[in-house]
């Protein structure tokens, strides 16, 4: 961030999560963590914002799906009502159309 010219960079000691377990509600952290594992995020409290938008619907949600097309597999946010939505498991068109044409190939 130097770099691209940001003067004032902090980094949070511990971490993000050290910071989010020590402060919680108290803390300036808003919404979720997008974490790399199974957990997929971490919410510091139980009031945590929802600021994530579906790709299909434009609903708030946090929750991170990979596109149902294995050769795509993009990570995209799509609400709970969506994903019970087969098609919608597909972030795109292009990915659901490819998928028919792979399963009657």
């Amino acid at each position: 961030m130097k770099n691209r010219g940001f003067n004032e960079v902090y980094q949070i000691d511990g971490g993000i999560v050290k910071y989010g377990e020590k402060y919680g509600d108290d803390g300036l952290w808003e919404g979720s963590l997008y974490v790399f594992d199974d957990r997929m995020g971490v919410e510091f409290s139980d009031h945590a914002k929802v600021i994530g938008e579906c790709i299909h619907c434009h609903g708030k949600t946090s929750n991170y799906e990979n596109c149902a097309l294995a050769s795509c597999n993009d990570l995209v946010l799509i609400c709970d009502d969506c994903k019970a939505d087969p098609d919608k498991l597909f972030h795109t068109d292009e990915c659901r159309q490819a998928a028919k044409v792979g399963a009657t190939a």
